[in-house]
């Protein structure tokens, strides 16, 4: 929705928190597997998006961030579920 779209600013910040959570989350659960890779793009992307201490980019960035983001986490959850099963 991020990528497509121009939203209030509260948005983004919640946006910024759920993914900074989730892909601290994902890491830590990768890790705990052995699956350093995946567990470090997953660490980048909870600093990335941290709501602390944000990073400023400009919009075009920012929605071609938003959108590798979302796919890296698509990606996160199949490799988590399969580990799981």
């Amino acid at each position: 929705a991020a990528v497509f779209g121009t939203w209030p600013y509260g948005f983004y910040q919640l946006l910024r928190l759920i993914v900074s959570i989730t892909g601290a989350y994902t890491a830590y659960q990768l890790w705990l597997r052995g699956k350093y890779f995946w567990a470090s793009v997953f660490i980048f992307l909870g600093i990335l998006f941290n709501s602390v201490a944000p990073i400023h980019f400009n919009k075009s960035m920012w929605q071609f961030m938003d959108f590798f983001a979302g796919l890296f986490l698509v990606v996160g959850y199949f490799k988590i579920r399969k580990l799981t099963i």
